[in-house]
């Protein structure tokens, strides 16, 4: 995946907001910045551990990928 594919990464840590994800040039944002899902129809969430929490986030009708530690698709 690059910068053709995910257009940004957000991160609530402040640390990382701002900078880009090593080699592939992604910006990481804010989620307070950036609206969660403007304009998306899916989301593709990294941090399994809380994955849960991001979910409920979600507005409905975005779907999410959760490719670790086991691949999951969750509709919505």
């Amino acid at each position: 995946l690059d910068q053709n594919d995910v257009t940004h990464i957000l991160d609530d840590n402040p640390l990382k907001q701002g900078r880009f994800l090593p080699a592939t040039h992604i910006p990481i944002r804010s989620p307070v910045e950036e609206p969660l899902c403007a304009g998306r129809d899916s989301v593709l969430i990294f941090a399994w551990n809380v994955a849960e929490d991001i979910l409920a986030k979600l507005p409905s009708g975005v779907d999410a990928i959760v490719p670790l530690p086991s691949l999951r698709t969750i509709r919505r």
